[in-house]
């Protein structure tokens, strides 16, 4: 082995010692370090890297131990080096184009830009001219985000969606239709207090209409006495028309019901027409009119609900009654006697119901009827029913259901409102009838026969009767 000098012993030991410690110190590294020992003189031990890094002798020390030596000066560590500093190029570069995009869509709206691209096919990005990245020409507009294959695809569907959301809520709307009076009736069975179910049915649907208005979905306006006053005259006839409806379900069969409910509206629609020398209805509502009463009728006969029952379903029509009265006089005001009393209040009732939407109408008839009700349902004492009855899984779960049977009718029905026609949406409302015998009869079963017919004949009379009032109006 040939005979170094000590400074050249010296420079060999830390450069051996360097390369094992730190792989990844590169040969210059090495060299300062070295000129530690090499030159004494120039730099001492505790200040390594103070200038002058690399003077004469260390310089020249550090040649001869490059050629008297044959040791390599490590590929693998060059080869690591070599990685490191690539990944930190592309990192510094994807930090640059994350940067970049983040400015570029500050303040933009990125769904709408999507749109536009899909659109345009692209022609915001085609355009010619070399336009810098970021850069935005003057007088053009800026440059948009290119869609993705996944991007369109996404477009694609949502307006697969949006296309057949009016379908999709029509058929939720005529199933929770469908559903409501057979969950009713065996929440009532369960708990026998239809002041404090309805309280507990008006609620939730009140709540889901604001949440909806709140998401913007539907257009409510803000609650005011303006508000309150329009909707107040529907909020009365609504509660007491849900009242005795559920009294006249707690009493009587689904059927009975079912008939009852679709026949005599529109039998007192024709009686109202007739006083207000409308003549009779055309032939197709005639027919419509006999088969609805008829068969309201044979299921009185057959499943007679008793004296209670029957004074539900009267109190019923009388509330019906009085609401056909009222929507008569909203669409001719002209009817007012004029000079009575009540002539302008009633005239401000109606001027400050026509003056709001349905959404804000059906919000205002779910809000003001709990509050009274439930204080009725307390001086019915009604409250005994939940301190003597027990409660059961199922029960409570009927009770539920019946509850977002209504949220979701009521909540379908206002969004699907601007997206048919009133022929469609009648038939759509008279379809849940339908629906209701067939769940009624898979649910509880037929009963009686002649009245599963006379309801499902009852029903079908019920679309064409809906479907002829709205053509007739």
């Amino acid at each position: 082995m040939p005979a170094y000098s000590p400074p050249l012993r010296h420079a060999m030991w830390l450069l051996a010692t360097c390369r094992r410690l730190h792989p990844a110190c590169d040969s210059n590294t090495a060299c300062i370090l070295a000129s530690v020992y090499v030159d004494k003189r120039s730099c001492s031990r505790r200040t390594a890297f103070c200038p002058p890094l690399l003077p004469s002798r260390a310089a020249a020390a550090m040649a001869e131990v490059h050629q008297q030596i044959s040791v390599p000066l490590g590929p693998a560590v060059q080869q690591q080096s070599a990685e490191e500093e690539r990944r930190q190029r592309l990192k510094a570069a994807g930090e640059a184009y994350f940067a970049k995009v983040l400015n570029q869509s500050k303040g933009k709206d990125l769904l709408a830009a999507a749109k536009t691209a899909g659109t345009r096919g692209g022609s915001a990005l085609g355009g010619g001219g070399s336009v810098a990245p970021g850069s935005v020409a003057s007088g053009a507009t800026p440059q948009r985000l290119p869609l993705t294959t996944f991007d369109e695809d996404f477009l694609q569907a949502g307006a697969v969606i949006e296309g057949a959301r009016t379908y999709v809520l029509g058929t939720i709307f005529v199933a929770a239709q469908a559903m409501q009076l057979v969950f009713l009736k065996s929440s009532l069975d369960a708990l026998a207090a239809p002041a404090l179910l309805l309280c507990l049915h008006f609620l939730p649907t009140a709540g889901a209409l604001r949440l909806l208005g709140a998401q913007g979905a539907l257009e409510l306006r803000p609650l005011s006495l303006r508000t309150l006053q329009g909707g107040a005259a529907r909020a009365l006839l609504g509660g007491l028309q849900a009242l005795t409806l559920f009294w006249a379900v707690l009493h009587c069969s689904v059927f009975v019901v079912l008939c009852w409910t679709v026949a005599l509206p529109h039998v007192l629609r024709a009686a109202v027409d007739l006083a207000a020398n409308k003549g009779l209805p055309p032939g197709p509502r005639l027919v419509g009119l006999g088969i609805g009463g008829g068969c309201t009728a044979a299921t009185l006969l057959v499943l007679f609900p008793g004296l209670r029952g029957l004074l539900a379903l009267l109190c019923w029509a009388a509330v019906e009654a009085a609401g056909a009265a009222w929507a008569q006089l909203r669409q001719r005001p002209e009817l007012l006697p004029a000079g009575a009393p009540l002539t302008a209040p009633v005239q401000q009732l109606l001027d400050a119901e026509a003056a709001l939407d349905s959404a804000t109408l059906a919000y205002v008839e779910h809000l003001l009827p709990p509050l009274p009700v439930l204080l009725l349902g307390l001086v019915l004492r009604e409250g005994s029913e939940l301190v003597d009855h027990e409660l059961s899984v199922p029960a409570v779960t009927m009770v539920l259901l019946s509850i977002l049977a209504m949220v979701v009718s009521a909540c379908s029905d206002q969004l699907i409102s601007g997206g048919l026609t009133r022929q469609a949406r009648a038939a759509l409302a008279a379809a849940g009838p339908l629906g209701t015998t067939v769940t009624e009869a898979a649910v509880h079963g037929l009963g009686s026969p002649i009245a599963f017919a006379a309801a499902i004949a009852a029903s079908l009379a019920g679309v064409l009767l809906r479907v002829t009032a709205v053509g007739s109006s």
